[in-house]
């Protein structure tokens, strides 16, 4: 009896879930960008396919150093240097698959940065949207919360009770430091 009340406890996953109703959408003919699953809604490109052979074919299918290895440590502060005006080295840097690491998209990341920047002070829809995502941004507010809700489900022991991503009903977000 234990087990059936466990089963039928059982839930979709809030992922597959949204990737049902974004097929179901499509399907009707609705143009919607689906932010659901966090991958590619793309094939993967022949260099990339090219590039996975190679190292396949070259024996690089061992497990990595657990920072990451350094080309690609390298290529990470390249470009964020490039993109967001850092100035990280590589030793500064880790990679990693597996074991919990937060794996942050270059939105997620800045919408964290300019939070954990302006720590403890209320930032409004407009103004973080604005500020993540450009000036061209302000009323997109779905944008906003679905990159907040993935940021949670990533930062958050309990995303249903967030302890440092703050909503302020109606106005905006805060990032705080929780109350022990």
């Amino acid at each position: 009896m234990q087990l059936t009340e466990r089963i039928n406890r059982i839930q979709i996953s809030p992922t597959a879930a949204v990737i049902a109703e974004a097929d179901r959408l499509k399907s009707q003919g609705v143009d919607i960008a689906d932010f659901g699953p966090g991958e590619p809604d793309f094939p993967t490109p022949e260099h990339i396919k090219k590039a996975a052979i190679r190292a396949i074919e070259e024996n690089k299918s061992k497990y990595t150093p657990t920072g990451g290895i350094m080309p690609l440590r390298e290529a990470i502060c390249a470009w964020h240097k490039r993109e967001l005006g850092s100035n990280y080295v590589p030793k500064e840097c880790a990679v990693s698959v597996g074991g919990k690491p937060v794996h942050l998209t270059p939105h997620q990341f800045e919408l964290l940065r300019v939070l954990a920047v302006n720590k403890g002070k209320l930032l409004t829809h407009r103004a973080l949207l604005r500020e993540v995502w450009g000036p061209g941004y302000g009323t997109e507010s779905n944008l906003l919360h679905v990159n907040v809700s993935q940021l949670r489900r990533k930062i958050e022991p309990d995303r249903a009770h967030p302890q440092y991503l703050i909503t302020e009903a109606g106005a905006g977000y805060r990032l705080v430091e929780p109350t022990p």
